[in-house]
């Protein structure tokens, strides 16, 4: 026996890596140039380690003892190694915590673990009942990080134990131990999801990756901490930045209680359990989570330079992840942006927090979605473990709005409009991180649904400086045109773009024949209201800041460029033309190529709006009946 076991040990020694071979090294940009540590997750062998931002990850197919036993810093000693019965563990604190000691195998399951407070100076531990291997092992506390391998050449399974021996107190210059690098292997298999999630002090950000060289990963800290001075990882999937945890913001009150416009952010936490929030964040009703404003993409109680997602920001990340997702539809959409988004492991597993079988869990995006289940309209808590549920901050109508779902047996992800009163989760997606420049052009993905009419792929030129109106940026082309009009007089739909009636969303395409979606026409609106920020179509397709001009946006363009007829428009830097109209009484088209409608967002009164018209012989502000469906032009402060 005693042979068998030399003699497997002495192949152990000598065997070198057979598959992928791998150097991973981290830096970082945006808020800190610097990375303080570094917890690294295998989701596909669901193996996990923390290091040292200065370390340096060795990927390999197999870990060879000559590696393991590796040390590149007298600031952390562990000795003898290769033990037999125990090791001595020696490392220096720079500032009094509490410290987390844990030894790991090199497939990145616990062995044994233990917590201590320990005070500043150099502290001894032991490690002992180990069997047979090689084991990884991590030291880590607020103000710092060691790591480093034991190889253990004791014959049997064991008791595994860490046990605390002496400490000698020890001035440390300047308050901080400088960080050490050390060379740290990880078992890898070629197509193997990592998942970083990088610290460096107040900021987190969580990076997916499928190594396929020796690299540097490059951590973009970005500030995201909400009114409660609460830090969240963050996560760039695709154009997007958006938080890769849970809202968690707000004072907890009783499932039994309506939250309330008070000044006061309220939460629920999932059966009325303050665990609950801190392990999947809060819930919140929709009026709560929005602050009582209705607009799309309001900050709401997101973080500063963050906002409450809009329907279309939910469409851009789940046809990012997956591209059948139809985001016009209603339920269960796509195969797999659902699965790219959930955490992974299984309750059942003990590798995670949703029920078995987590279906196309892969959380490739970083997303990292969890089973927060919701609160129901009747004060009731339901499906924790078992799907996750987010507002969006688009309304579908004054009782409800949408909200995305994921759940444990779909790899898909779920559309519907909600009452707002129920309790759900919140992601926040940041704002623009650049100034919008005036003059570039915008490419919008339209999707048919409450606004689009039909799918469609538009880049829209912009312009600024436009007389009555220098300070503004407008859209040159028609919202829903595929371009430009040739000439003032253009007859077809590609440049008409499409027509909505006065507040309302839902956009109409006519190709002179049909009108798409061919739908009952709406022939009588009757309501005081300017257009409302919900139901803006430039808000809800091109994004916030966007909107229909105001009456006054209008006149003051009409009237500063003296437009007397249709060539005023044309040939402005607006473009305009004579896209026609859709009649209020049937929604049939007319008057394309003769004459021009273009909507301002104020109305005269409950049944009239006020529209920009021109035509041949004139050009002025005309009142209209809501229920036409005229052209849209978009514009924005500058």
């Amino acid at each position: 026996m005693k042979k068998s076991f030399i003699i497997i040990f002495s192949l152990l020694v000598t065997f070198q890596t057979q598959a992928q071979d791998y150097l991973i090294s981290f830096a970082g940009t945006g808020g800190s140039t610097t990375v303080d540590s570094v917890q690294v997750r295998n989701l596909t062998q669901n193996t996990s380690l923390t290091l040292n931002g200065a370390d340096v990850i060795h990927l390999m197919g197999v870990v060879g003892i000559d590696q393991a036993i590796e040390q590149t810093s007298s600031d952390l000693r562990i000795y003898p190694n290769p033990m037999n019965e125990q090791s001595f563990v020696e490392f220096e604190t720079a500032s009094s915590g509490d410290a987390t000691i844990e030894v790991c195998g090199i497939t990145g399951k616990q062995v044994v673990q233990t917590h201590r407070m320990l005070s500043c100076g150099r502290h001894i531990f032991t490690v002992s009942g180990l069997s047979g291997g090689i084991y990884n092992l991590s030291i880590h506390s607020a103000g710092y990080v060691y790591s480093g391998k034991i190889v253990c050449i004791n014959k049997g399974p064991c008791c595994a134990k860490i046990s605390y021996i002496s400490t000698h107190p020890k001035f440390v210059e300047h308050g901080k131990l400088k960080s050490i690098q050390s060379l740290v292997p990880m078992q890898y298999t070629s197509g193997d999801q990592l998942l970083f999630k990088c610290f460096s002090d107040i900021y987190a950000t969580v990076i997916p990756l499928v190594p396929t060289q020796s690299q540097t990963v490059t951590a973009n800290f970005i500030a995201c901490t909400d009114a409660d001075n609460n830090n969240y990882a963050t996560v760039t999937i695709g154009t997007q930045i958006w938080m890769a945890e849970n809202l968690n913001v707000g004072v907890r009150v009783n499932s039994s209680q309506v939250q309330s416009d008070n000044g006061i952010i309220e939460k629920y936490c999932y059966n009325d359990s303050a665990e609950n929030c801190n392990k999947y964040g809060g819930l919140y009703q929709w009026d709560e989570m929005m602050q009582w404003i209705t607009a799309p993409g309001v900050k709401g109680i997101c973080p500063t330079g963050w906002h409450i997602p809009i329907d279309w920001e939910w469409c851009t990340v789940t046809q990012f992840l997956d591209p059948s997702v139809n985001c016009g539809s209603y339920g269960w959409s796509g195969t797999n942006a659902g699965g790219k988004m959930k955490s992974t492991g299984t309750i059942d597993a003990g590798t995670g927090l949703w029920y078995s079988p987590n279906t196309g869990a892969t959380n490739e995006s970083g997303f990292t979605a969890l089973p927060a289940g919701y609160l129901g309209t009747d004060g009731t808590f339901s499906y924790v473990v078992s799907f996750g549920y987010w507002w969006s901050s688009s309304e579908y109508d004054t009782d409800g709005a949408w909200d995305r779902i994921v759940g444990y047996i779909y790899s898909s992800v779920y559309r519907s409009p909600i009452y707002k009163h129920v309790g759900f989760s919140v992601r926040c997606v940041r704002d623009e991180s650049a100034p919008f420049t005036c003059g570039s052009s915008i490419t919008v993905n339209h999707v048919a649904g409450a606004v689009a009419p039909v799918d469609k792929t538009v880049t829209y030129g912009t312009v600024n400086n436009i007389p009555g109106e220098t300070s503004k940026c407008w859209i040159t082309s028609n919202l829903g045109a595929d371009h430009q009009a040739t000439a003032v007089d253009d007859t077809t739909e590609a440049s008409a773009g499409w027509y909505w009636q006065f507040n309302r969303k839902q956009g109409y395409k006519h190709t002179g024949t049909v009108r798409t979606p061919n739908t009952v026409w709406i022939s009588s609106i009757s309501e005081n209201f300017n257009w409302t920020p919900a139901n803006d179509p430039c808000t809800l397709e091109l994004g916030v800041g966007w909107c229909i001009p105001t009456y006054t946006e209008w006149t003051n363009v009409d009237a500063s460029a003296n437009w007397t007829n249709w060539n005023g428009p044309w040939n402005s830097g607006l473009k305009m033309h004579a896209a026609g109209g859709l009649g209020y009484y049937d929604g049939s088209l007319a008057n394309r190529g003769a004459h021009g409608y273009y909507w301002s967002s104020t109305q005269s009164r409950f049944n009239l709006g006020l529209s920009l018209y021109f035509f041949s012989s004139g050009s002025g502000m005309n009142i209209y009946f809501k229920e036409n469906g005229f052209s849209a032009r978009c514009v924005r402060d500058y």
